[in-house]
């Protein structure tokens, strides 16, 4: 069963500007920085590490703490339930983030993240992004509203989701 939906999938391809840019113009783009300044991005920039994986590596698995959001600066990677078969709640590529929920609270994973093919990852980790919030409050802030923005698109869409889904599993059977 696939419950991937396009535009939970590709929410930040709705307001992705040109990406092919240098790497600050990149991260300019990825809507969760869309508000900051391009000297904001920059120190924010310092914040990230580098990941790179290969096809199929786990980035993190369901129940894991969240230690780290991340951006996917190349590649693409899958958002999976796992059970007897991995059931893909979405794709997510360049310029998309994931993990956002680990700088608002210490819950463990709801879900599990694997590559697809070649992916190269910008992690911030909570720590730092923590320390950034007492040092830029106003960047931190800019960040949280945005968080608040595509979890709320999130919600929205996944809401319709599974209202189409119990609409059809109500219809009766002919």
């Amino acid at each position: 069963m696939r419950l991937i939906d396009p535009i939970w999938s590709s929410i930040n391809t709705i307001f992705r500007t040109g990406l092919e840019k240098s790497e600050s113009d990149f991260f300019k783009g990825v809507l969760l920085f869309q508000d900051l300044s391009s000297r904001e991005v920059k120190k924010l920039m310092k914040l990230m590490h580098v990941r790179r994986f290969k096809d199929g590596e786990y980035v993190f698995h369901k129940g894991q703490p969240g230690t780290a959001f991340y951006i996917i600066r190349k590649g693409a990677v899958r958002v999976v339930q796992p059970g007897e078969e991995l059931m893909d709640i979405a794709e997510l590529q360049e310029g998309d983030l994931f993990g956002e929920l680990s700088i608002l609270d210490d819950t463990p994973r709801s879900a599990s993240v694997l590559t697809k093919g070649e992916t190269e990852l910008r992690a911030i980790f909570k720590g730092d992004f923590d320390k950034l919030m007492v040092s830029e409050p106003t960047i931190a802030a800019k960040i949280y509203r945005r968080v608040a923005i595509i979890i709320g698109i999130r919600l929205k869409v996944t809401n319709d989701q599974l209202l189409k889904n119990v609409r059809r599993d109500a219809e009766p059977a002919k």
